[in-house]
């Protein structure tokens, strides 16, 4: 109990500093968690950008719908394995179709296409999409299948998008790396100057022939204080606003959209690293205080 008591000692004759210091706690270590839930959560884009693929299959000219549906239906056949759903989509895009899809961005080339009459099938090309998670050689595959006349991927449009998302899973990883680091950093600062206003109570347990455990337990219990408040003040941040906050980021692109949304178990977890940070920086802080104390 009065190790207790002289941890939070240093809240009584310096509140000010406390204050400063515990909001810097929360704000660093709320950044933290941030990042870390970015460069996490980010996985699941990264894995859709080197995995998915879509497929444009462009049918021989001449072919009926009849014919076309029965290709496509061969197509999705393929995908059916025993025991396996199927990880792609097969649809069949005709003339109209493509006029209805070009038609909420280019409605001028529409109505152009539209004029053509009969015509309008000899110049829109029919095709086949298929996408989704797809097994290697299956463009190869497609090619062969009766009725099929060229066949586009989609893979290689995306390795510069795919690897930017890396590059920025990675700085998230270091800059989430720098912040702890930094956090824990001013708590080592806090707990020194912590430690000196505690030196007379440290020269009493000195003289009663302390070990140097219960030395450096007095600092330690204030940069865990310190720790705790920093993380709960951070963790009702996270509470608060960690649906806002993904909000923002996935109207920055549709593929964002994969990411999945944080939950409030985060705002424990935040607690929990707060407390975890502030014991280290403070055992620390006073092993430093403790040590530099020594050589004067």
């Amino acid at each position: 109990m009065y190790l207790i008591r002289l941890a939070i000692r240093p809240w009584r004759w310096a509140p000010l500093s406390q204050i400063s210091g515990v909001l810097t706690v929360a704000f660093l270590l709320f950044l933290f968690g941030f990042l870390y839930w970015i460069q996490d959560s980010m996985a699941p884009v990264v894995n859709l950008l080197r995995t998915g693929e879509v497929l444009t299959a462009y049918l021989q000219p001449g072919l009926s719908e009849a014919e076309a549906d029965q290709v496509a239906d061969s197509i999705s056949l393929s995908f059916a394995a025993p025991g396996r759903p199927s990880q792609a989509d097969v649809d069949v895009v005709d003339a109209e179709n493509f006029i209805s899809e070009i038609q909420k961005v280019y409605p001028t080339l529409a109505g152009e296409l539209l004029s053509l009459g009969s015509e309008m099938k000899d110049v829109v090309p029919r095709y086949i999409t298929v996408s989704g998670i797809l097994p290697v050689g299956t463009l190869e595959k497609i090619r062969e299948v009766p009725g099929i006349d060229a066949v586009e991927s989609s893979r290689h449009r995306f390795s510069q998008t795919l690897g930017a998302f890396r590059a920025l899973q990675w700085v998230c990883r270091l800059l989430a790396a720098g912040v702890l680091l930094a956090m824990i950093s001013s708590l080592i600062h806090l707990t020194r100057m912590n430690t000196w206003l505690h030196s007379e109570t440290l020269s009493l347990f000195r003289l009663w022939g302390a070990d140097s455990f219960h030395l450096l337990l007095p600092g330690a219990l204030s940069g865990a204080t310190s720790g705790l408040a920093g993380g709960a003040i951070a963790g009702l941040i996270w509470i608060v606003s960690h649906q806002w906050l993904a909000h923002q980021i996935q109207i920055l692109s549709p593929v964002f959209n994969e990411m999945p949304m944080p939950t409030t178990l985060w705002g424990g977890i935040l607690v929990m690293a707060g407390l975890l940070a502030g014991w280290i920086g403070g055992f620390l802080g006073a092993l430093a205080a403790g040590s530099v104390r020594e050589k004067a």
